[in-house]
């Protein structure tokens, strides 16, 4: 290779890096407000970010349509990018507003103390919503982290519907029926979203059942703690624990030893089930893809007319080589 023929290969190097340099020069300077340089485009590592990857999408013969960029939400964090950079109108003005990143969904208006963007909440302020009018009959409702309603408190209990972790509510009692849940006949009922066996009566002798109110009473055999004084012992087991299954009858699967002549060989109880008588929905939240597009930055320069590291060690690289072919010539 020539001198000549040098000189025409460092002059194309040095004439590409240029123009990768400088054919974006001041792009960042087109976004309104913007406190960020331009790392309002770039990540870290150099590539785009969602605002950049956008800016790119709408820029055209080198300048930013800044009228479409503003109305987009980049980061899908709730604001557009316009609200972020405090001109939501896109016109170029600056409204006074906080200035968050349009890039960087983790950086937004949430906590500024003013409700705005996709936000249900701000802090204290819930815009006169209630728990009520969020369709849930009573609690408090509170604002989350994220600005939006957090209904954790609430309860849908008294509705009339049955839902979330109730057994039942008001006359919606599921389909069930004192027979269908092994407490006899008679008229189930419901009372603060959990059965109510009080109506149920035992098949024997259509006596009122009153289990679960945890006081034995004939002719239940127990009623939660109340064993009547019996115990695995008193009942002709070794030992053990004695326990109330669902029916107020004796759970003998805790007691140890032969069982007594003529009992059960295979106790079998019955679970109880039991609601809390709440709905606790967690609070609305935003989008949760926070993968940012890393793309060789096109949308502005990282530094104003400087080559970036790539180009740099191309050319170091080239001359590098040209060197050591005149050493060798």
């Amino acid at each position: 290779m020539g001198r000549h023929t040098h000189i025409l290969v460092l002059a194309a190097l040095l004439s590409l890096i240029a123009s990768d340099a400088f054919a974006r020069n001041g792009r960042q300077n087109q976004i309104p407000n913007n406190i960020y340089g331009c790392e309002v485009c770039h990540t870290v590592a150099g590539g785009l970010n969602d605002f950049g990857f956008g800016s790119f999408q709408h820029t055209a013969g080198g300048t930013v349509n800044w009228a479409t960029l503003s109305q987009m939400d980049s980061d899908n964090d709730g604001y557009s990018n316009g609200l972020e950079l405090a001109d939501p109108g896109g016109t170029g003005a600056n409204n006074g507003g906080t200035i968050t990143h349009p890039g960087d969904r983790n950086d937004g208006l949430c906590g500024n103390g003013s409700m705005e963007g996709a936000e249900e909440c701000e802090s204290g302020n819930l815009g006169g919503a209630t728990c009520a009018s969020m369709g849930l009959v009573s609690g408090n409702l509170a604002c989350g982290s994220t600005c939006r309603f957090d209904t954790s408190n609430c309860t849908s209990c008294g509705n009339g519907t049955m839902e979330g972790g109730e057994e039942c509510d008001g006359a919606d009692l599921g389909g069930n029926t004192c027979e269908s849940l092994g407490r006899g006949t008679g008229t189930l009922s419901c009372g603060g979203c959990a059965y109510n066996y009080t109506g149920c009566m035992d098949d024997s002798d259509a006596t009122p059942m009153t289990c679960g109110d945890g006081v034995r009473q004939d002719p239940e055999s127990c009623d939660g703690s109340d064993r009547g004084g019996q115990t695995c012992a008193t009942l002709g087991y070794t030992g053990g624990v004695l326990g109330c299954e669902v029916r107020c009858g004796f759970d003998t699967s805790g007691c140890i030893g032969p069982p007594p002549t003529g009992s059960d060989d295979s106790p079998t109880t019955t679970p109880s089930v039991t609601g809390n008588g709440t709905n606790s929905p967690g609070p609305a939240g935003f989008d949760d893809n926070d993968q940012k597009i890393e793309l060789d930055g096109r949308a502005c320069s990282t530094t104003t007319g400087q080559p970036s590291p790539v180009n740099g060690f191309v050319l170091m690289f080239a001359l590098a080589l040209i060197w050591r072919r005149r050493q060798r010539a």
